[in-house]
């Protein structure tokens, strides 16, 4: 029997699909899981490799990969498989065979049905020239874009003439950016990191994705901002996968040619490549945008734009799976993709990426043309592994794993495997290549939740049959099933144990808090009167809630109803405080108010409430704009001690676009109204009245928590709040935790202002 340690179990979930953002694990000391189906795992590991001629994607994997979308209650998959094949003569695409597998829904609309008072739900099923986001695979476009740069012979002459130094992978981010601009807070890696350090990700920074905001002085303001981040380990001591060090280097076409990122990967890659659906712009690809804007292909690619799904109302810490969503509109605003372009922001399709995974195999070459794209030194540089991602494997058909450029390089039954995972809200992604059979594999799903199993079964069960012959002795109704000896691994059911034992290990790990609570050093409504403060991270201001609402047995429809749920009828202290004092949570911030009538707001608290009986902490909630949160929900422990969980809604940006599907006479119904005649966008008559909750609204995800320490200066030490297990997104065995309280064992400390 295998064991898979719970360590193990974490950086597992994360390599399913590398992500631009994944959940962060707690728990690192629980039991082990075991594996029983190991016994014919390795059986066909030098088993006869794929003979040309037969179907890249056989009705047996189409058969298993519609199987397994119904298994996980997924949603849509894109595929596409390519292999070099010089008999082919096709002249669309010679010397290659390829082949697309399109599985499931991509996105749904509503339309007026015959009746007068009903609208009907219409399916757009996955095509290959279907967009998906692909997250943390747009890494390897910024990967080659610093391979271009250096490769410029022109530029690398005036860089070395102005600055005194040779330009290439070697060169110090001090030398190129200055002082001034490039400082961190380990003057080790401030001084030594190079280009290289930071596409492999070793320079002792964790994530700190929750920094990543819109800056007025983009790129540039945020580079100048790192100099704020506390690393968790020493310079070059362990990888650490870190998003902002590709925005930083997406800062370099800026920098050396004032163009910018996006333009300067349009012009190298996409067009060359007649990737023409490829783009960074969410106005190209968002149906509900007001402005199409006019970049690189210069058309309108919404209706080709997959929805991406998340699990509405999801809580593993109580056990509530949530609700399978789509997410309308696009998580990004248009605009706001320019925070992770470097580092996740291409949205793409299969079609376009069975030509970029051909490129690569062809080392650089257009895989058609054989006109240069990429120099064959830059694909090899980027694809050498530089830093150990993983040094141990999870599975005896794994290797230990590293990491290059923009790409994981490990082996998988004793092939190599080049290839790297995206995940961001709704979508996920895979983009693997195996040189030594000239074969590449595509997988993009629209599932935020599930669909990264799904991707990853149908990936390795491609390569299972083609290159190891999986199945070659399987025929007729029992051809693509899973039996002893036919060379598949059994991916699936491993799958199934990770998940279930992911979700068990949240619920698990939800350590309640002691009876009676311990008060905090100092009184809760000094907390709502700060105002609390990071370089980096930007502001918080807490705003408490009042207890009444959230006390109250009938909660959860009091919030939503109240007054209709419109902002413009804020929810009044006095009309939910009963016998509290309104002194006690007078809350001195000017956004308070407004903050706690907004209907994000509302359905936080009531679904946060639920199931809480009477034992209600002091909460309190504040705003938290950026790509993965919207709001910080701070609930009270015990002592100085809260919980606070990273949430991200959608409502408020649905309501602001009219989008919100409410029933009883809100706007967004009066829309439909107009649009549908009496149809209502899910179904229901216009007079009908239910509850005031958007039902097409998202909300994800409360189980994404840590610890807040307030650190209230009662001791005489520094006020502020210290944000600690896990915030910052510490990866790597060597990586460490701050040891001590308040500001010294702070992930992040936002400090008190006066």
């Amino acid at each position: 029997m295998a064991k898979l340690s719970w360590v193990l179990l974490v950086s597992y979930l994360a390599s399913l699909s590398q992500a631009l953002h994944f959940e962060p694990f707690s728990i690192s000391s629980l039991p082990p899981i075991s594996f029983d189906d190991e016994s014919d795992l390795t059986r066909a590991a030098q088993g006869s490799r794929n003979k040309l001629g037969g179907p890249l994607i056989s009705k047996a994997t189409s058969r298993f990969i519609e199987d397994a979308i119904s298994e996980w209650n997924s949603t849509g998959l894109s595929v596409a498989v390519v292999q070099r094949d010089a008999s082919v003569t096709d002249p669309s695409h010679p010397g290659w065979r390829i082949e697309y597998g399109s599985y499931g829904v991509a996105s749904t609309h509503y339309e007026p049905s015959p009746s007068e008072n009903a609208t009907i739900m219409k399916k757009n099923t996955i095509t290959p020239d279907i967009l998906f986001a692909i997250a943390s695979n747009s890494k390897l476009f910024l990967a080659m874009s610093v391979g271009l740069l250096v490769s410029n012979e022109t530029l690398a002459a005036d860089f070395r003439k102005t600055r005194g130094v040779v330009l290439g992978w070697r060169t110090k981010m001090r030398d190129i950016f200055g002082p001034e601009l490039w400082q961190l807070w380990d003057e080790g890696a401030e001084r030594g990191a190079t280009i290289q350090d930071l596409l492999s990700h070793r320079t002792g920074l964790p994530r700190h994705d929750y920094s990543g905001v819109q800056r007025k002085g983009g790129l540039e303001e945020m580079i100048r901002t790192l100099r704020h981040l506390r690393p968790s380990a020493t310079f070059r001591e362990t990888f650490q996968y870190n998003n902002l060090m590709y925005e930083t280097l997406s800062y370099l076409p800026t920098l050396l040619l004032n163009q910018t990122y996006e333009s300067y990967i349009a012009q190298h890659l996409f067009e060359p490549l007649n990737m023409t659906s490829s783009t960074y712009s969410v106005a190209q690809v968002e149906l509900h945008s007001d402005a199409k804007e006019s970049a690189w292909p210069h058309r309108d690619l919404s209706a080709h734009m997959a929805q991406g799904h998340l699990a509405d109302k999801r809580d593993f810490t109580r056990g509530v799976d949530g609700t399978l969503k789509a997410i309308v509109p696009y998580f990004n605003s248009p605009g706001e993709e320019k925070t992770w372009a470097g580092a996740g922001g291409v949205i793409t399709s299969a079609r376009d990426l069975s030509t970029w995974v051909a490129m690569l195999l062809n080392g650089g070459r257009h895989p058609f043309t054989n006109a240069t794209i990429v120099p064959p030194e830059v694909i090899d540089f980027v694809a050498h592994g530089r830093t150990v991602a993983a040094g141990k494997a999870d599975f005896p058909e794994l290797s230990p794993s590293t990491y290059g450029a923009g790409q994981f390089r490990y082996s998988y039954r004793g092939t190599e495997i080049i290839e790297h995972g995206g995940n961001n809200h709704g979508f996920k992604s895979q983009v693997a290549r195996f040189p030594e059979h000239g074969l590449g594999v595509v997988t993009l799903s629209n599932d935020g939740e599930q669909g990264g199993f799904v991707l990853e079964a149908a990936k390795w069960r491609i390569v299972d049959e083609l290159v190891f012959d999986a199945g070659a002795g399987s025929k007729g109704k029992d051809a693509g099933k899973k039996t002893k000896g036919d060379g598949f691994v059994n991916w699936t059911s491993r799958y199934h144990k990770l998940w279930d034992a992911y979700k068990k290990s949240k619920k698990d790990g939800a350590m309640a808090p002691p009876s009676p609570r311990v008060p905090p050093s100092k009184p809760f409504s000094q907390l709502s009167r700060g105002r609390y403060a990071h370089a980096t991270y930007g502001s918080l201001t807490p705003c408490r809630v009042p207890s009444n609402p959230l006390h109250d047995s009938h909660s959860s429809s009091a919030l939503l109803a109240h007054e209709g749920n419109n902002p413009q009828q804020p929810l009044s202290m006095k009309d939910t405080l009963g016998s509290q004092r309104g002194e006690e949570y007078e809350n001195p911030h000017t956004n308070c108010t407004a903050v706690l009538s907004l209907p994000s707001t509302r359905r936080i608290l009531a679904f946060a409430s639920e199931g809480t009986a009477n034992d209600v902490p002091e909460t309190y909630i504040t705003p938290f704009q950026r790509t993965f949160g919207t709001h910080l929900l701070l609930r009270h422990w015990s002592g100085d001690l809260f919980n606070v969980s990273v949430v991200w809604t959608n409502d408020d940006r649905r309501a602001a676009l009219r989008l919100d599907y409410r029933v009883g006479g809100d706007a967004g119904a009066g829309r439909r109204r107009a649009e549908f005649g009496k149809g209502v966008g899910l179904g229901y008559g216009v007079d009908e009245k239910l509850d005031s909750e958007d039902e097409g609204a998202m909300m994800w995800t409360l189980d994404e928590s840590f610890t807040v320490e307030w650190a209230t200066g009662a001791d005489g030490g520094e006020e502020g709040l210290a944000f600690r297990d896990g915030f910052w997104g510490k990866e790597g065995l060597d990586s460490r935790e701050p040891e001590g309280w308040g500001k010294e064992g702070a992930e992040v400390w936002f400090e008190a202002q006066a």
